[in-house]
């Protein structure tokens, strides 16, 4: 087709699309001008009240299950959410069976009774209710029928019932009840070191995990939290047993002789605490006294001057004091007694020199001082100090027998034996020492008269005899070394060889050849032996024996009263002689 034929026909075209769109909108100008009538109809509908829905089926939380039971006393607490059609609020309800009433503005009623009703809540939130499970809650399963329920006023709805969907925390809900403590008793009393068990008469009633298990414990107060045990100190504890638990406690040492508390307490595997007359009674325990000891290594005798090396003798014709026994005493009942005083009341303490027995029927003043009951006790730590240190001073006589070379007894030493008793009464052994000491020598003379009076003498005529009395006032036999100073009358002086001792009464001056019995006196710077033999002395009277002298002075010996000083000194003599 050409070009020219093609533009008339479009425009052909053209024109009667144009003619048809005028048509069109003159016929609709004629019919909007007519008359035209319309017919209605009213609508109604009633929405009516929708029961609760169950979101989250209803469930223990925690689980109240055979493994984790609920405890009596404790609550079982239930949770459901449930949205409302209507947006209405909801109670979650926890009924005892299968039945419940939904009430109007109010919670619904189950009909045998419900384990809990929760508040109100909003329609989408979480529900929650708790039942406290009561001591008289015997059984150990109880069935639970959950509901959610409105209060709408016209006509209140609940859901379907429900169990629960989850095994562990759906219905039923498991009770766990007290084991039921009805005695107890221990076996004590018993001695420090031993052990003291406590045994009961206990179980648990229930039977659905196949019987729970139970334990004791022994508390030194009364304080007990079933979760945690004993708030003082534990005694004792037993481990989880079927029945009559049993739990021991092994006595400490030291441990004071008295009356101790020991609550008792029995708890079940879930920590729930017994019931009974035994749970939390008080079965007191006793710790026996016994004797106390002595260190046998501690003991050690003292000198006056507090030195270990040797006892020494100072006073002489008596006695010297201050001498002492220190040693350790040890008590399993502590040196501490109830109330804070001393366990230890009193010793006996016998100082001797070894060789003989001593004792009471054996004293002497020589070698057995027996029963001393000096005591000084020095201080206790409390009762957890199981030693203390006592120190007994005792004195020796001047005649106590020396243990040194030279002596009968230098084979043998002085020591102590010690017994100690507690404020019971009870008594150790008597221990002998393992220090023990030598007693030095008391080498002394006294003599009993004051003077030498040869009276009144005619030159180359001897006087009359005197007397000395030579007493041993140490603790050895002796001799004696004698001399003197020439007696004197102004510018005079009888020489010291004129006179003469003797030791046979009766001897005349000089008549015999001098010897160790007799001879004249020397000076005395040079003083002449005299073996006199005193023998020791055993009592607290000194042993003695007299020393004869008498005088002669030469014819040409001027007239007058002469004075001088004649000396007495003491040597050890031949123990034979003792």
């Amino acid at each position: 087709m050409s070009k020219e034929v093609k533009r008339n026909f479009l425009g052909t075209i053209s024109g009667i699309l144009i003619l048809g769109l005028i048509f069109s909108l003159i016929l609709g100008i004629k019919r909007s001008s007519q008359n035209v009538k319309a017919d209605s109809v009213t609508t109604s509908v009633t929405v009516i009240n929708s029961a609760p829905q169950w979101m989250v089926y209803p469930f223990e939380d925690p689980a109240s299950a055979t493994t984790t039971p609920t405890n009596v006393g404790t609550q079982v607490t239930f949770k459901a959410v449930a949205t409302d059609a209507n947006a209405d609020s909801y109670y979650l309800a926890v009924c005892k069976s299968a039945d419940i009433t939904p009430n109007p503005n109010n919670p619904p009623t189950c009909t045998n009774g419900d384990w809990c009703i929760s508040s109100l809540t909003n329609s989408g939130a979480t529900a929650t209710c708790s039942y406290l499970v009561q001591e008289s809650d015997t059984n150990e399963t109880y069935q639970w029928y959950a509901y959610v329920c409105d209060s709408y006023v016209g006509q209140p709805l609940c859901s379907p019932v429900s169990t629960g969907t989850d095994a562990t925390s759906g219905s039923p809900f498991v009770v766990n009840h007290r084991p039921n403590f009805s005695l107890v008793s221990n076996n004590s009393p018993k001695d420090p070191g031993q052990t003291i068990t406590w045994t009961t008469t206990a179980s648990d009633p229930d039977t659905i995990r196949g019987g729970d298990t139970i334990k004791l414990f022994v508390c030194s107060t009364s304080g007990f939290n079933p979760t945690s045990g004993c708030t003082g100190e534990t005694l004792a504890t037993s481990t989880f047993v079927a029945s009559n638990p049993s739990a021991s406690y092994s006595i400490p040492i030291p441990k004071p002789d008295m009356t101790y508390d020991g609550y008792v307490f029995i708890i079940d595997e879930f920590n729930l605490a017994a019931t009974g007359t035994a749970q939390g009674s008080n079965s007191q325990w006793i710790v026996n006294n016994v004797p106390p000891e002595i260190v046998t290594s501690s003991i050690q005798i003292l000198n006056h001057d507090n030195s270990t090396d040797y006892l020494t003798l100072i006073n002489e014709e008596g006695t010297t004091t201050g001498y002492k026994v220190r040693y350790q005493i040890k008590d399993n009942n502590s040196c501490w007694a109830q109330g804070g005083s001393n366990e230890i009341a009193g010793v006996s303490v016998n100082v001797f020199r070894t060789g003989v027995t001593c004792n009471s029927p054996n004293a002497n003043n020589n070698n057995c001082y027996p029963d001393i009951t000096d005591l000084t006790l020095e201080s206790c730590g409390g009762p957890d100090d199981i030693e203390v240190w006592a120190t007994t001073t005792f004195t020796l006589w001047y005649h106590a027998e020396p243990t040194v070379t030279s002596t009968p007894w230098e084979t043998q030493i002085w020591n102590a034996s010690v017994r100690a008793t507690d404020n019971n009464g009870s008594s150790s052994a008597q221990v002998t020492g393992e220090n023990p000491i030598e007693l030095q020598a008391l080498l002394a003379l006294g003599i009993a008269e004051s003077q030498i009076n040869y009276g009144s003498i005619i030159p180359e005529q001897q006087s009359d005899q005197q007397t000395t009395t030579i007493k041993a006032t140490g603790n050895t036999g002796i001799d004696q070394d004698l001399g003197g100073n020439p007696m004197v009358s102004g510018p005079n002086s009888i020489p010291v060889e004129k006179q003469y001792w003797y030791l046979t009464s009766g001897t005349n001056w000089g008549e015999l050849p001098t010897s160790t019995y007799r001879n004249f006196l020397s000076a005395s710077t040079s003083p002449v032996y005299c073996q006199i033999e005193v023998k020791k002395s055993t009592s607290t009277t000194p042993a003695s024996k007299p020393n004869y002298w008498r005088i002669k002075v030469d014819t040409t010996q001027p007239r007058g009263l002469y004075t001088g000083m004649n000396y007495f000194y003491a040597r050890m003599s031949a123990t034979s002689t003792w």
